[in-house]
């Protein structure tokens, strides 16, 4: 996901509105979402559910209570940034922002997640692999198609992204997201390769039943330190891509957003800031 983090970042922490009800929803719902997604993949044991269910529990009780007034300090700090048009350097400093909050979520997770995953058993891991491998078929499957209805789909979701931060958009706005679109390189296909030899290598670590630092070290090398571990072949065209997404973004920006879209993205911060104020006291 980090490679899609300039466009994204702001776009995740700023699409409320009449919203903010059904993002309170789920967020009150993560703890079912992250049991099944790891049920899903491992299907523990009896036991193994009860710590799990105890480990996240734990974990959406300190989210609640220490993450969620972080991130509405950063909404707080991102708000004069917005209002007056955003900067590379603003970008910058997102960029550090959440690689902040990602590196504390890893910090208060990484024990119990090295803790589940030596505690699973071979058939376990097997299972685990065959979902690694589904989910490489359905990459490959929505790969296949024409560059056009890439390119289509890519405006699409664009578009969307982008009307969620600023609202409607004009007609010249959506011309320049479809010429901006197919202007980024297509990577799935090294990205599919990259994913599948890092799936293959985490099968066997963990089959290899390695200690508890070692495991540790290799999942904030593939999720915190991830893009610096990219290999040759995708870090460049990645590095590439990121910089193309970013100078689009800041463009559209600059040159296309009007003051009463801009004052939009403004009242979106505001009522996210306030969704999290009213998460945080439960």
């Amino acid at each position: 996901m980090k490679k899609y983090i300039i466009p994204l970042l702001i776009i995740l922490v700023t699409a409320t509105g009449c919203e903010g009800a059904l993002y309170k929803f789920i967020y009150n719902s993560m703890d079912s979402i992250i049991y099944r997604m790891v049920a899903d993949y491992t299907d523990p044991k009896p036991e193994q559910e009860l710590l799990l269910r105890q480990k996240i529990d734990a974990f959406m009780k300190w989210h609640r209570g220490r993450e969620l007034p972080r991130y509405a300090a950063t909404l707080r700090d991102l708000r004069p940034r917005m209002a007056a048009g955003l900067r590379e350097a603003d970008l910058d400093w997102m960029r550090q922002r959440f690689e902040r909050h990602g590196a504390d979520i890893f910090n208060a997770t990484s024990g119990d997640v090295v803790e589940y995953l030596l505690s699973l058993d071979q058939g376990q891991v097997d299972r685990m692999k065959r979902r690694f491998d589904e989910s490489i078929v359905k990459m490959e499957k929505e790969s296949a198609v024409s560059d056009e209805k890439r390119f289509r789909e890519m405006e699409r979701t664009a578009a969307r992204m982008m009307e969620f931060l600023y609202g409607t958009l004009t007609e010249k706005q959506k011309d320049e997201i479809a010429r901006g679109v197919r202007q980024v390189d297509n990577l799935d296909r090294d990205r599919i390769r990259m994913y599948r030899e890092r799936q293959a290598e985490f099968i066997t670590l963990l089959r290899g039943r390695p200690g508890r630092e070692t495991l540790r070290d290799y999942i904030r090398r593939m999720t915190i330190d991830s893009e610096r571990s990219y290999p040759d072949y995708y870090r460049e065209r990645s590095e590439r891509r990121d910089r193309a997404i970013a100078g689009a973004f800041l463009r559209f920006d600059r040159d296309l957003v009007t003051p009463v879209q801009r004052a939009n993205a403004v009242k979106k911060i505001d009522m996210l800031i306030q969704v999290l104020n009213e998460l945080n006291k439960g």
